[in-house]
């Protein structure tokens, strides 16, 4: 969390473990005013950092509204466990042999709240390039950012999917041409991706 940025709005100034414990509540608050939305009845919350006293709930939202959480330390993952719908991260920021330790301790939370941890959503956002073939020579910078041919971009999926359980990807183009880089992504990497998750997973359960 970037406290100082909070604090230039005017907003509270907290320690880490206090913005978790209210991120915590904060979520409790919002689960409650969307479960009592449509039936007419106010809804009171009494917590350390939030309150509500009679507070009458508004409009019902047209559809469920997932609560996704960017966690990377344990006490953070724990709470993705617990109350979060989705788990989001960075490969710049969580490398690969990073995520199972991490995986671990929310699905560790998630029995432990009585959660199947299979219904909470994992998504890896993937940085880089999608290489035509004059431009394989082309290599990143840094780690967590990925340049590679379309069938690297499809390998890396599968294996993050199959190996890393990670069940969501959002690419963001670092270079290039964006609206190509998005079009490759979509129209040549994730179908081929997906045919063969679906090919892998037949193939294990026979």
């Amino acid at each position: 969390m970037h406290f100082e940025g909070i604090s230039s709005y005017d907003g509270p100034q907290r320690s880490p473990g206090e913005a978790v414990q209210a991120l915590e509540e904060a979520i409790q608050v919002m689960r409650l005013i969307w479960d009592s939305q449509g039936n007419g009845r106010p809804v009171s919350f009494a917590g350390r950092f939030y309150r509500l006293a009679e507070a009458q709930p508004g409009p019902r939202p047209p559809h469920p509204i997932g609560i996704w959480l960017g966690a990377l330390k344990p006490r953070m993952l724990r709470l993705v466990g617990r109350l979060a719908d989705g788990w989001s991260v960075s490969l710049s920021y969580v490398l690969p042999e990073q995520i199972s330790g991490m995986q671990q301790l929310i699905d560790e939370a998630a029995a432990e709240a009585n959660r199947e941890p299979g219904s909470i959503r994992r998504n890896y956002n993937l940085g880089g390039m999608i290489l035509s073939a004059s431009q394989s020579n082309l290599r990143a910078r840094r780690p967590g950012i990925l340049f590679g041919l379309p069938t690297v971009w499809v390998e890396t999926l599968v294996r993050f999917y199959t190996e890393l359980g990670m069940d969501t990807f959002n690419f963001w183009p670092v270079a290039g041409i964006e609206q190509e880089q998005i079009r490759l992504f979509a129209e040549e990497v994730v179908p081929a991706a997906r045919e063969q998750i679906v090919s892998t997973l037949g193939s294990s359960s026979n």
